[in-house]
C-alpha cells in the first residue's frame, strides 16, 4: 500500500465536500497498530467543529477513536477480519453517547449493510447529530473512512444525495490513496439500489 498522501493533498476533496453538503467533514484513518481504533487525520470543520458535539474533552477523545460507535467507526470495521470486529464489540460503549448507538446484534447487522451498500448512517449515535460515512479503500484493503457530520434537524430526510456525495469523494480519496497507480475502488452491489430506495 502507498503511504497515505498529506493531509493538504487531501484536503480540497474534503472542502469541496463540506461546502456541497454544508456539514463537518472528518477523514478517519485506521490506527496501524494496537487494537482496531480510528485517528483523525483530516478535517474540513465547515461552520461546525468537533467542539459543537457538545463533549467533554476526555469523552470526545474516546467516542472518536473506538469503532463501536458513529458511522464512521462501522463502515472501517465492517472491512476488518471477524477476530477484529469480536475485539470492537468487547469494548464499553462509551460515555457521551446518545440513544442511536447500536445493539451488538443491529451493530453486525450494520456491518453487513455497509459490505454491501458501501456506506453507512449515524443516527443519534452522537446526540442531536446524524452522520453519514463511506469507506476509503486502497484495493479491498481499509485505509479509514471519510464522514459527515450535520446536527440531525439539519440534516434533509431524504439522504441520497449525501450519500451520493461522501461515496464519491471517499472514492476520490482511495485513488489519491492508490497515488495514481490505477487501483479501482471495491464496488458495492447494493450501493445504487440502496440510494435509490431512499437511503434508509
Amino acid at each position: 500500500m502507498s503511504s497515505i498522501p498529506d493531509p493538504e493533498e487531501l484536503s480540497p476533496v474534503l472542502e469541496q465536500l463540506s461546502r456541497r453538503l454544508d456539514a463537518c467533514v472528518m477523514l478517519w484513518t485506521l490506527a496501524p497498530y494496537g487494537r482496531p481504533r480510528r485517528v483523525p487525520y483530516a478535517a474540513a470543520p465547515g461552520r461546525y467543529g468537533l467542539d459543537a458535539l457538545g463533549l467533554s474533552a476526555a469523552d470526545l477523545i474516546h467516542l472518536t477513536s473506538t469503532l463501536r460507535v458513529d458511522a464512521s467507526g462501522r463502515v472501517i470495521a465492517a472491512h476488518l477480519p471477524p477476530t477484529s470486529v469480536a475485539s470492537i464489540l468487547e469494548e464499553e460503549i462509551p460515555v457521551g453517547t446518545g440513544l442511536g448507538v447500536l445493539s451488538e446484534d443491529d451493530y453486525l447487522t450494520s456491518l453487513e449493510v455497509v459490505r454491501q451498500a458501501g456506506y453507512g448512517v449515524g443516527r443519534g449515535e452522537i446526540p442531536g447529530w446524524t452522520s453519514i460515512a463511506a469507506p476509503v479503500l486502497w484495493g479491498t484493503a481499509v485505509v479509514g473512512s471519510l464522514s459527515v457530520y450535520r446536527p440531525s434537524s439539519l440534516m434533509p430526510a431524504d439522504l441520497a444525495a449525501p450519500i451520493t456525495l461522501t461515496a464519491a469523494a471517499a472514492d476520490r480519496l482511495g485513488l489519491l490513496v492508490a497515488g495514481g497507480a490505477g487501483v479501482a475502488p471495491l464496488r458495492y452491489p447494493g450501493r445504487t439500489r440502496v440510494i435509490a430506495e431512499g437511503a434508509a
